[in-house]
């Protein structure tokens, strides 16, 4: 397997290690940056590797990688991020995060007061990234912050947010906001029950 930096159990003089600003372009299945694992069971292997291009914009992979990473694999011991987005050296964007968007569905519609099983959903593009998180300070309903179920608690305006934080391999989203009215809930008499009304008023009069 192709190996752009390893550092043996010989190497315990280094302390640590920096290795920054370089291609470890080597593909997905073989070895950017790995570690003996003599070092890093006894604490003395660790690499700061940071802003280092890792063959793809979402960092390395491996069992220590960035979650979702695909670029050349590093081993525990490796402080890689922030890293590359680009492959370019000369003027580096070394940001280690990609921008994760957060947008909400069709907002409920006919909500009446009284009304159940109202909810909505936020989505992350790419999708389930990090953990969506809902809020409301609206007084007209309550929300789940897990799941996005509405409890409709009045008539009037619903307002709910929705963040979510991202991880090692995505920026935290811009906050989503979804909204929708919540209408009174009508009563009707029915004519059988409005002449039962007049009868029964009737009697007591005569009464």
């Amino acid at each position: 397997m192709p190996i752009a930096v390893w550092i043996e159990s010989e190497d315990t003089s280094y302390g640590t290690a920096k290795v920054t600003g370089n291609s470890l372009d080597v593909g997905a299945t073989s070895g950017g940056l790995l570690v003996d694992t003599a070092l890093t069971a006894t604490g003395t292997g660790t690499v700061l590797a940071t802003c280092n291009w890792w063959g793809n914009a979402d960092g390395p992979s491996g069992a220590a990688g960035a979650p979702g990473g695909t670029g050349s694999q590093v081993t525990v011991g490796v402080g890689f991020s922030p890293w590359l987005t680009t492959s370019s050296l000369s003027s580096p964007s070394c940001t280690g995060q990609l921008p994760l968007g957060l947008s909400f569905g069709p907002a409920p519609s006919g909500v009446l007061f009284g009304n159940t099983g109202v909810s909505v959903l936020a989505t992350t593009t790419p999708a389930s990234i990090g953990t969506v998180v809902y809020s409301t300070s609206s007084s007209a309903c309550t929300v789940n912050s897990s799941t996005g179920a509405v409890t409709v608690t009045n008539a009037g305006s619903c307002v709910i947010d929705a963040n979510d934080t991202g991880n090692a391999a995505y920026a935290a989203a811009s906050q989503a906001q979804v909204s929708f009215n919540i209408g009174r809930s009508t009563y009707s008499v029915s004519p059988s029950v409005q002449r039962h009304r007049a009868f029964s008023t009737a009697i007591l009069a005569g009464a």
